[in-house]
């Protein structure tokens, strides 16, 4: 926090999966993370006709109350986008280097023939620019899912050491 550096530690791509599905996927590695959304967020649901968010919170997911912004209220791709290619060039950025999808839309990501951003498959960059936009509400959580977090006992009656 200190350096105001950000680091991309984990990533999940679904795709053709239900809301319960991605918010299963979710809490299993970040049950305590507080999400950041974007703004088609409050759109509906196919299925049910209830906004995304509120599914994501219906599914234990720890919501943030309002959609990603920046702290003057705008919410721009383009200074998104812009704000993550300035990061990772100054190192205030920083991604694992075993999210290998993470890196695969890094590398797809480009401009269409009029100069603006296409969005096809970059559903991994959409949700770090929203978690860049969203920063003045990260604090520090443990990772991990809500049952495996508090667990105190890995394995019993072992006649080896787990070691």
């Amino acid at each position: 926090r200190d350096n105001d550096v950000i680091h991309i530690l984990h990533c999940i791509r679904v795709k053709d999966m239900q809301p319960i599905q991605h918010a299963a996927a979710m809490k299993t590695f970040a049950a305590a993370v507080k999400v950041a959304w974007p703004q088609d967020g409050t759109a509906r649901e196919h299925g049910s006709g209830q906004p995304l968010s509120s599914i994501y919170r219906a599914q234990g997911l720890q919501m943030l109350a309002n959609h990603a912004t920046f702290p003057d209220g705008g919410y721009s791709t383009e200074a998104g986008y812009a704000e993550m290619d300035q990061r990772m060039t100054t190192g205030r950025l920083k991604v694992a280097s075993h999210l290998s999808e993470w890196f695969e839309e890094f590398r797809n990501l480009h401009r269409d023939k009029n100069g603006a951003i296409e969005k096809i498959n970059d559903d991994l960059m959409s949700a770090t620019r929203i978690g860049i936009m969203s920063r003045r509400f990260a604090h520090p959580a443990q990772l991990g899912s809500k049952f495996s977090r508090n667990r105190q006992t890995i394995a019993r009656d072992l006649d080896f050491d787990l070691s």
